[in-house]
């Protein structure tokens, strides 16, 4: 990251007029009781104030709008210095008033359905002067004009007339400007008038803005008739009727959907019917009817963009603001998010921000982002920025165009509308603005609809349970919740998550969002209630909304544990400090890459099928399978383990790129990620001793195996585990007792597989970056407690949560990681807590303005200036936060400081707050960052911990002119990764050499008779006809082997040509997406043009199908011949389905068509089975 301090970042921190830290982990004293008279007046204000507020702030309407559908918050852990944190009261406060707003006659309190059957008692609950209500309608106020609701919008410099504004619109802002990524006028109008989808319009705008059209003026009106119909019909023709090209190759930046599986087109035809419809179904638990077609739920599909920035010799100017453009890429589909199933996945555009201007020009892209941005005469505006993303909502507004009702733009909102949705600023007022806007992330991570709640079954008055404050205690009260984050739930309500999510168990836990909550919901221990109900701590509501319409839990994930879980560099750094001897993680390292070489021997009895499962596992294909099939879902984490931190709400659509790559080549069959080849050469019945391409494969997997393990040490523990934590709902446990059970027998121990842990045991939860952060506590085998299995239960008793001590981490979805290998555990020792250093305060930057003081301060504003303010705040993800830099001075300051020593301690404090600054709006100050830096940046690390791949080294091709790395301080004992770094060299290299030694005597270099068997037949036929004088069948067979040598030189030519693929080193990590990407589409042509081939005019004598068999067959001869016997990789390029179809043909085979192989995967079971008898 950039070692330059941006200092418009400090103006952009408002006047800090009140100062509120966190909201969410508070004491929540009880309210006092107000009277009649008193009530009333309290109502009445909040009426006024909001009147007011409504008057100074018109983007905030109540207009009309789609069902509305829930929210969640950020994580909220704690910061170091606040001791006296804002209530979570304020937060219910607001929910009590907005309840008794819509109270027009006294309501008796009732309690909701099972209430009686709680067994937190009564002790526990808040008393409320009305029935539960977490949401409710705001006070009442007068309409006011939005600046950006259902207008037209004409650019200052529009020579033409805007559209005549259609009814309800209100004017927008005159001087707004606009950034237009693809639009005509005239074109739009025909589009509109002929009602072309939306996939349509897309794939004609993604021609336009990339280049691949250049005006358009070059795309004629009437051509544009062939694109009537729906999605499904008429997109996948853009491409083909609009840039026919003489040799049919495509364009660069022209890729189309791999399969009909990724293809995102009929998804967007369901969900454009679910839009125009206004009825809600795209948010999911919607009841089925007659027209459903039981579509479960929308927001499906990706719309991502990239921003550029070019050279100023492109442009003709050194204008910052001028360099920037835009790219579309295809659609696709991908992860459903809360808030694309609410406004519809064509409402939302994800824009890839490059590194180098968000840490160069951060002004300036702050400024651009403002902007309006004109896709096909709609216009999409930033409303939030994180992880280098902008993320992007089509408004209210048009530009040039009619709004159309048959389209569904009545139901479309405006920024401010999606503000008074989401997170209205007043309703959340107490807030740090900074945190306010923070929340929005929420409505952006990967859910799915699990079950959806009667009103007067979400239960909002489980209170907390909280240690009691020891005498002369200071810190945040979080430490004392020990329920935080974790609410209840009941079993019916979990068989319906089963049903929906189609899970394999019930679950006894979920991570989820239901309106302005987020977090973990336990089993509830006595309940059994036939109606799904749901009860919400109060440390779990973050946002005040106006929900009233539908209470659905947005699932994250379910629980799940992990066995066997890893060590990493942070947690081997904190347990070194703690006494662990160094050749205890030499040994893991050892028997880890020993246990990973014994699996892809194939030569051993059953090698196959262990290399076949290896194979899934190394590739993470259960995962990215269920992503292709399912969307992100909380399956994942049942084959990851990883789960979603809370911390990180946004869904990376980066991230889901990778994770769909694994899609085939329609036309040869061949999978784009080399674990599935390797997967399908062998259920077709090959051999890695007999295939040179699956022996290559095999080698690749296994390099990249080890290097897994070695290169930044992820070291597996046999007797470990990754799971969820959840609070005691029994309180049972003592306190630093723990308890786990495991639903089947995975957890290795002295005595054989087990579904308990005894004894002492490590906790850790990452980032591990104090002394304090890793604890050993005492696991017992509590048979109350047996029906909570996969989760670790954490005790409710003490006097701070052992969830807090685990690097200030808590029950909204947390994952620990639980050791108890006795060579860890026996000579570890805790470290006490470790407080921040005096003065740590001081190098921070103070921006925690709450919405009240933003409020006052912009009253007297104008409505685009104060709008401007808002988005300011929206884009707060811009920022730098400098973690990235501070984690790379942590890394130097532990190597040549030492774990523990007073720097490396303050070091690691501004990490841990670097983290959060995003949320709390502190930020490192300007002479703080420069002066670390000064001391750590620039600074080549040491050896042990340079992470740079050959292939990295070779891209960047110039001398490292950063200074020399730090030399270890003299009276420090050795460093563990140096330690570590040395063995793993030595290491790795023996393992490649003796597996190679292994495998090398079993590799038999002969050609494979049943691939030939084909071209031979073929051969054989041809003679039978030459000798009675008819040679037509030897001349189609000859033309077909010339077709095929042909294509053969197209592919060298093709391959040769392409960056990045002559030059890939197989036992480094893949390739970057790009490199990836451009290598697949070219050689996707041209396997498209090699099957053609069986398609040759005149073929008499070969049906299509036997055509390309015999093609295959003779792919793979003339690839071995050419290769002797090494290579393989044009045929299997080609022809991959033929030849694996071959293959199973000649030996016992089932016939198993394609959705049901994309949904096959094996069972988890299978690997303990494989591998029960080798771990050591």
């Amino acid at each position: 990251m950039s070692s330059q301090f941006c200092t418009d970042a400090e103006s952009l921190q408002p006047e800090v007029t009140q100062t509120v830290p966190d909201v969410g982990h508070e004491d929540v004293e009880e309210p006092a009781e107000e009277t009649e008279t008193e009530t009333i007046r309290s109502i009445a204000t909040s009426v006024k104030e909001f009147e007011s507020f409504s008057s100074s702030l018109p983007e905030i309407t109540t207009g009309a709008r789609p069902p509305s559908a829930q929210s969640a918050s950020s994580k909220d852990s704690d910061d170091y210095w606040d001791e006296e944190p804002t209530p979570t009261s304020d937060v219910l406060e607001e929910l009590r008033k907005f309840d008794e707003l819509k109270v027009t006659e006294p309501v008796a309190p009732s309690s909701p359905v099972g209430a009686t059957q709680d067994p937190i008692g009564a002790e526990n609950r808040v008393q409320r002067p009305t029935p539960p209500a977490p949401i409710v309608e705001p006070p009442p106020s007068s309409p006011v004009p939005s600046t950006t609701s259902q207008i037209t919008l004409t650019p200052p410099s529009a020579s033409t007339a805007p559209a005549a504004p259609v009814a309800e619109q209100a004017p927008g802002p005159e001087k707004s400007a606009v950034v237009v990524i693809a639009h005509s006028q005239r074109h739009q109008a025909y589009l509109d008038r002929r009602e072309l989808a939306w996939g349509v319009q897309w794939e004609i705008a993604r021609l336009i803005a990339n280049g691949d059209i250049d005006s358009w003026d070059n795309i004629h009106i009437p051509t544009l008739d062939q694109l009537r119909g729906t999605n499904a019909e008429a997109a996948p023709k853009v491409i083909k009727l609009l840039l026919p090209s003489s040799s049919g190759a495509p364009q660069p930046s022209v890729v189309e959907p791999a399969s009909l599986g990724e293809s995102p087109w009929a998804e967007l035809d369901r969900e454009q019917r679910a839009i125009v419809e206004g009825r809600g179904r795209g948010l999911g638990c919607f009841e089925e009817d007659e027209e459903s077609d039981s579509w479960k739920y929308g927001g499906n599909v990706l719309q991502r963009a990239k921003l550029h920035f070019k050279p100023p010799s492109a442009v003709g100017t050194s204008a910052i603001a001028a360099r920037f453009s835009i790219t579309l890429e295809p659609q696709k589909r991908g992860a459903s998010s809360r808030l694309a199933r609410f406004l519809g996945s064509r409402r939302l555009i994800q824009l890839s921000l490059p590194k180098e201007v968000l840490y160069n020009y951060r002004t300036a892209l702050k400024d651009y982002l403002e902007n309006a941005f004109i896709l096909n005469g709609r216009v999409f505006r930033v409303f939030h920025v994180k992880d280098g993303h902008a993320h992007l909502m089509e408004t209210s507004e048009s530009y040039e165009r009619e709004p159309s009702e048959r389209e569904g733009d009545h139901f479309r909102l405006s920024l401010a509308d999606l503000i008074d949705w989401a997170n209205p600023l007043y309703f959340n007022r107490k807030q740090p603005m900074s945190k306010w806007s923070s929340r929005f992330s929420l409505f952006l991570s990967s859910t799915r609809p699990g079950v959806s709640f009667e009103r007067r079954n979400v239960i909002t008055d489980l209170r907390d349970i909280r240690a009691p404050r020891r005498d002369g205690e200071a810190g945040p009260s979080a430490n004392r919740t020990m329920t935080d984050g974790c609410g209840l739930i009941n079993t019916a309500a979990l068989q319906i998550v089963q049903r929906e999510l189609s899970l394999q168990s019930l679950p006894v836990a979920v991570q989820g969002r239901i309106s302005g909550a987020k977090g973990m919901w336990l089993r509830h221990p006595t309940n059994d209630d036939l109606e799904p109900m749901i009860w919400i701590r109060e440390s779990q509501i973050k946002i005040a909304i106006n929900d009233d319409d539908l209470f659905i839990l947005d699932v994250l994930n379910t629980d799940y544990a992990k066995s066997p879980a890893t060590l990493s560099i942070q947690t081997i750094n904190n347990l070194s400090h703690g006494g662990v001897p160094d050749d205890v993680f030499v040994k893991l390292l050892s028997n880890a890459l020993a246990a990973s070489t014994a699996i892809f021997d194939w030569t051993r009895p059953d090698g196959i099928w262990s290399l076949w499962y290896a194979a899934w596992d190394a590739g993470n294909l259960v995962k990215a399978k269920l992503r292709r099939e399912f969307s992100p879902s909380p399956f994942e984490v049942a084959y990851d383990g990883e789960g979603v931190d809370d911390d990180d709400e946004t869904y990376d659509m980066d991230t889901a790129r990778q994770a769909l790559c694994g899609w085939m080549d329609p036309m040869s069959g061949i999978p784009d990620s080399f674990h599935e080849f390797t997967i399908g050469l062998l259920e077709a019945g090959f051999n890695p001793a007999r295939l040179p391409a699956l022996r290559d494969c095999v080698w690749t997997i296994l390099g990249l195996q080890i290097d897994s393990c070695v290169r930044k040490y992820k070291i597996p523990v046999p007797m470990s585990l990754l799971a969820f934590i959840v609070p005691d709902p029994l309180g049972v446990l003592k306190p630093n007792e723990v308890h786990f059970k495991a639903s089947q027998p995975i957890l290795r121990t002295a005595t054989g597989p087990a579904t308990h842990v005894t004894g002492d045991v490590l906790l850790a939860r990452i980032p591990v970056l104090l002394p304090s952060d890793v604890k050993k506590v005492r696991a017992i085998n509590h048979p109350e407690l047996d029906a909570y299995t996969d989760v670790i239960v954490f005790p409710t008793s003490g006097h701070r949560s052992l969830a807090s001590e685990l690097s200030g981490g808590d029950y909204d979805g947390d994952m620990v990681y639980m050791y108890w290998q006795p060579e860890l555990v026996e000579s570890f020792s805790n470290s006490e807590s470790t407080n921040p250093p005096p003065g740590l305060r001081a190098e921070f930057e103070e921006g925690t303005e709450t919405g009240e003081a933003f409020i006052s301060r912009t009253s007297e504003l104008g409505e685009e200036e104060q709008f401007g303010q808002i988005q300011r705040y929206l884009m707060a993800g811009a920022n730098e936060s400098y973690v990235g830099q501070y984690s790379e001075f942590y890394a130097q300051a532990i190597y040549r400081l030492g774990y523990g020593h007073p720097e490396t301690i303050r070091l690691a404090h501004i990490v841990a707050a670097c983290l959060d600054s995003p949320r709390t709006g502190r930020y490192v100050k300007s002479d703080v960052y420069h002066r670390d830096a000064r001391l750590y940046g620039n600074r080549q690390p040491p050896h042990c911990l340079d992470f740079s791949t050959p292939r990295e080294r070779q891209r960047i091709g110039k001398p490292d002119e950063r200074r020399p790395p730090f030399e270890r301080t003299e009276n420090l004992p050795p460093f563990v990764l140096d330690t570590l770094y040395r063995a793993k060299k030595d290491q790795r290299a023996r393992c490649l050499m003796e597996f190679s030694a292994n495998v090398k005597e079993k590799i038999d270099v002969r050609q494979d008779r049943q691939l030939l068997a084909p071209l031979e037949d073929a051969q054989r036929r041809a003679r039978s006809f030459n000798d009675s004088g008819d040679d037509r069948m030897e001349n189609e067979l000859a033309r077909l082997q010339r077709f095929v040598d042909s294509m053969h030189g197209l592919y060298l030519k093709v391959y040769r040509s392409i960056p990045g693929a002559i030059n890939y080193v197989p036992d480094t990590p893949p390739m970057s997406e790009s490199e990836s990407t451009l290598i697949k589409d070219k050689l996707r042509k041209v396997s498209r043009m090699f099957a053609k081939g069986a398609t040759q005019k005149n073929l008499m004598f070969f049906s299509k199908e036997e055509a390309l068999r015999v093609m295959a067959s003779y792919a793979y001869l003339s690839d071995i011949e050419r290769s002797r016997g090494k290579k393989c990789n044009f045929a299997f390029r080609m022809a991959y389905r033929e030849l694996c179809a071959i293959k199973a043909a000649a030996r016992s085979s089932v016939a198993l068509v394609q959705e049901f192989a994309d949904k096959k995967m094996p069972h988890r079971g299978f690997r303990r089975v494989q591998t029960s008898g080798s771990q050591t």
